[in-house]
C-alpha cells in the first residue's frame, strides 16, 4: 500500500510541475491574443461606417468585446493558479473548512479548479439558492 501512495504522490508532483511550467506559456499566449483582439477592437471602433454596415460592425464589436472579457478571465485564472503555487496551496480545496487535497483526476480535468467536488457542489447550490441552508441540499 505505501508504494501505491508513493506512486500517487510522484504522479501528483509531476502533474503539478507540468502545470506550473505550462502556465508561463499559456499566460504569454493569452496576453498575445488579448493584445491582438484589443487592437482589432480599436480598429473596428475607429473605422468609419455607413448605416448599412452598422449592424455588422456592432456584431463584430460585441464578439470582440466578449473575446477580450474571456481572455481577461483566463489571465486572471492563470494568475490565481500561480499565486496558489507560490503559496504552496495549489491542489488543495480553498474552502477554509475543508482544505483537503483535490483528487488528481479532478485537477487533470480542470487545472484551475479551486475546490474539491463536494465544496464546489455546495458553492453552486448556495449560488442557485441564496440564503438556503446547505443541509437542505442532501434532501
Amino acid at each position: 500500500m505505501p508504494t501505491e501512495s508513493r506512486n500517487q504522490k510522484l504522479k501528483r508532483l509531476k502533474f503539478c510541475r507540468k502545470i506550473r511550467e505550462s502556465l508561463f506559456v499559456r499566460e504569454e499566449r493569452c496576453r498575445d491574443n488579448l493584445r491582438k483582439v484589443r487592437e482589432r477592437l480599436r480598429e473596428e471602433e475607429s473605422a468609419p461606417t455607413d448605416v448599412a454596415e452598422m449592424a455588422t460592425r456592432n456584431s463584430i464589436q460585441e464578439m470582440l468585446t466578449q473575446a477580450v472579457d474571456s481572455a481577461e478571465q483566463e489571465l486572471s485564472g492563470i494568475r490565481a493558479v500561480r499565486v496558489r503555487f507560490n503559496n504552496r496551496a495549489y491542489g488543495r480545496c480553498e474552502n477554509k473548512d475543508c482544505g483537503i487535497e483535490i483528487p488528481l483526476k479532478r485537477l487533470e480535468a480542470s487545472p484551475f479548479t479551486r475546490f474539491c467536488v463536494q465544496c464546489q457542489e455546495q458553492a453552486e447550490y448556495l449560488e442557485r439558492f441564496p440564503g438556503s441552508n446547505i443541509s437542505a441540499m442532501a434532501t
